[in-house]
């Protein structure tokens, strides 16, 4: 099934693939017909709760499928790898990642993230960061507000009463709210908590606030996500001792490495709780962090973008044979390019990459692949289109 991809992508050009040479071959058998190895599910993208609920209906059902397979290996002794009991939903974009993510929290399906290092850009994290400005900014209201809609604190806030109030007026009420919050959670007011915060060891203070207020449990209500929140929090507090003496750790000090390392996305790997050696895992990455790995099941749900689109590059640059050739778009849309740039060889090059980029996802699949049509959407060429033919 897939070397008669691979061999249109060749015959496209969009991909060096000979059938003679880069044919591939397994020594793996299943009992399956290419239906099964590579599969496709129709469905109307344009509308993103059918689109959803195609995706999770896809989890579900391999999912069955996975632990059909495990209770028949069971009978005769036999066990899965982890990597053979994992479903990876694979795109090409962050936002891709974080939406997929977001819907399944909504449906309280446990969805992994994998990736490169991704410890500052945690929920743990940047919720940490949140009571951390709140502490030091104490009379803004900004820095309360985003403390209060934090994993902290499982507060609402009616915003539009805040209208047309002044700065000191938000202030009054936000204090009130946080002194009725930490009254029922802590049996203290908001400013006695920043009171013991700075008459205090901070790590010590610190934990105090996130032991009564329990973040984990508003984050998720799925054990494997509490822990996989509480793990990364205990990994940063690490990493902030590290960084500077545990005994003259200030708050004005932690702000600061985690602002640096927020804002500047500095790569750090998030500690993943040791795997569970007896179930299925369903994970969502992008497929450049998927090279070198592989998993059971693939499950590719975006294929319906227009590789072809070079208006989506804001910024492109390309030497050869001693000339340089870009093209820049600007904030007001308008794009400008030097006499270089060709179109068509952009165009040429970025199906070739993108092609690329879709041979590494399917090859990531140990046992089959399931892929999403978008039958709402008609393009020139799309990883759909590419695997249709």
């Amino acid at each position: 099934m897939y070397d008669s991809i691979f061999q249109q992508m060749g015959v496209g050009g969009y991909l060096p693939y000979d059938q003679k040479y880069d044919r591939l071959t397994s020594e793996k058998i299943f009992e399956a017909d290419d239906a099964e190895l590579m599969q496709c599910v129709p469905c109307h993208g344009k509308d993103e709760e059918t689109f959803f609920h195609a995706l999770f209906g896809i989890l579900e059902n391999q999912t069955g499928k996975i632990a059909d397979i495990m209770e028949q290996k069971r009978a005769q002794g036999k066990t899965l790898s982890l990597e053979e009991r994992t479903i990876a939903i694979l795109v090409r974009s962050n936002w891709q990642v974080e939406s997929i993510v977001k819907e399944a929290y909504k449906r309280e399906v446990n969805v992994e993230i994998k990736s490169g290092g991704d410890l500052f850009q945690l929920e743990s994290t940047q919720d940490f960061y949140k009571l951390i400005l709140a502490i030091e900014n104490s009379t803004n209201p900004v820095y309360l507000v985003n403390f209060i809609e934090s994993n902290y604190t499982d507060l609402k806030l009616d915003y539009q009463k805040y209208h047309g109030i002044s700065e000191a007026e938000k202030l009054q009420s936000l204090q009130k709210i946080l002194d009725e919050f930490f009254m029922l959670r802590m049996k203290k007011r908001w400013q006695e908590v920043l009171d013991e915060v700075y008459a205090h060891p901070v790590l010590y203070a610190l934990k105090h606030i996130y032991d009564a207020l329990e973040p984990w449990k508003i984050y998720s209500r799925n054990p494997s996500a509490q822990t996989y929140y509480m793990a990364n929090y205990d990994y940063l507090l690490e990493k902030i001792v590290k960084f500077s003496r545990i005994d003259t750790l200030t708050i004005n000090q932690m702000a600061k490495y985690l602002e640096t390392n927020i804002l500047t996305r500095q790569q750090e790997l998030a500690r993943t709780p040791d795997a569970d050696e007896e179930g299925i895992h369903i994970m969502c990455t992008t497929v450049h962090k998927s090279k070198g790995l592989e998993y059971g099941t693939v499950v590719l749900p975006y294929t319906a973008e227009d590789i072809s689109d070079i208006r989506k590059v804001k910024l492109g640059a390309n030497y050869s044979k001693g000339k340089l050739s870009y093209t820049v778009q600007f904030e007001n849309k308008v794009r400008e390019r030097n006499s270089n740039y060709n179109e068509d060889m952009e165009k040429t090059e970025q199906i070739a990459e993108e092609s690329r980029i879709l041979y590494v996802a399917l090859t990531r699949a140990i046992r089959n692949c399931v892929w999403i049509m978008n039958i709402d959407k008609n393009v020139p060429i799309s990883w759909g289109t590419l695997m249709e033919e």
